[in-house]
């Protein structure tokens, strides 16, 4: 066998390595040394669970909108393809806002951000649901984008900042191993 093209252990078992080589494959071979964690204080564990009730609440009241709202803006004479525009803007809002909110965030704060966010979908969702009441059909669909678009820029910004404070206050647990 030439020597190059056979693995690295061969190499090794021949001597052809040299001390430094020798070293770096012992590491390669053995397992990444155990640390010990710390276990969690109570700040972390309050954080964690504001970030997750967040999280789970914004969510959930982007799904109740699903059963609801169509029988409420058919009898508003609002067309399925103008309804499923309503839903599909909150997504589309997110995918161009995200970016554009992970730049700013450095500067704005990441704290701020992430309670400027929740403000933001929390008053959206809320100004949502008194819609109903809006008699004009123009003015109503206009309300149900403006709505759908302050919520989704609330919750771009606050799933970028909680992604951002979960990497730095557990940065050796980011996977929750």
């Amino acid at each position: 066998m030439e020597e190059g093209s056979g693995s690295s252990q061969n190499a090794a078992e021949s001597g052809s390595l040299s001390e430094k080589e020798h070293e770096s494959l012992d590491v390669m071979e053995n397992e990444a040394p155990q640390v010990e964690k710390e276990k969690w204080n109570w700040k972390g564990e309050v954080l964690f669970f504001t970030l997750f009730c967040s999280n789970v609440f914004v969510f959930m009241s982007f799904a109740l909108m699903g059963p609801l709202f169509p029988e409420k803006a058919k009898s508003k004479g609002v067309t399925y393809t103008v309804q499923g525009w309503i839903f599909g803007i909150y997504a589309l809002t997110q995918i161009i806002s995200s970016p554009l909110i992970g730049m700013v965030m450095p500067y704005t704060g990441y704290r701020s951000t992430f309670i400027t966010g929740i403000l933001l979908a929390s008053t959206c969702n809320i100004t949502f649901g008194f819609l109903p009441w809006i008699e004009d059909r123009s003015f109503f669909i206009t309300s149900c984008f403006a709505c759908r678009v302050g919520g989704a820029l609330g919750v771009s910004a606050m799933n970028n900042a909680m992604f951002v404070i979960a990497a730095l206050t557990w940065p050796d647990d980011i996977a929750f191993r």
